[in-house]
């Protein structure tokens, strides 16, 4: 957890199954973090942003793959 003025973040791991019986994180590429980023006015909240993996639970391949391809491109510069 991190702070800064009127802002909390918070990076947290999630897991489980979906409604289609495929468990959640796979522990290859998907590892199930995500961050939430609050902001607050006084004591309430008044904003949230949610960052969450969309595919936490691996079943777009394609995507995957793709993202990794970008990492690997980037990696070699």
């Amino acid at each position: 957890m991190l702070t800064s003025g009127s802002h909390v973040v918070v990076e947290g791991a999630e897991k489980g199954t979906t409604t289609s019986g495929v468990d959640f994180p796979d522990g290859v590429y998907s590892f199930g973090l995500f961050c939430n980023v609050f902001e607050f006015e006084g004591e309430l909240i008044k904003r949230l942003h949610i960052y969450v993996d969309p595919d936490f639970a691996n079943t777009h391949a394609e995507g995957v793959a793709w993202g990794k391809s970008v990492r690997d491109g980037i990696a070699s510069l």
